[in-house]
């Protein structure tokens, strides 16, 4: 039997990737241009572990796209850039 505290952190900890997910679309709205996982980060606050989380189940359920790679301008890296789908600018 699974303990009323084991299902209560995990309804908590979905209902916070939820509202992480929502920052990061709204984020990206903001930028119909593009973003690295490492600006969302900076603009969102969050961490760029959990932003790669977040976002990898974004591209996964199709609601953005990595569509090109360039260099990241914060770390001078060439890395894959995100948008919503169907932003392409």
């Amino acid at each position: 039997m699974i303990a009323d505290t084991s299902i209560n952190g995990y309804k908590a900890s979905m209902e916070k990737h939820e509202a992480q997910r929502v920052i990061i679309l709204r984020e990206l709205e903001k930028h119909p241009e593009g973003m690295t996982r490492r600006m969302l980060s900076r603009a969102t606050n969050i961490e760029t572990s959990t932003i790669s989380a977040r976002v990898n189940e974004l591209v996964k359920a199709q609601v953005v796209d990595e569509p090109f790679r360039d260099k990241c301008p914060i770390t001078n890296i060439e890395v894959k850039w995100l948008q919503i789908r169907g932003s392409d600018v």
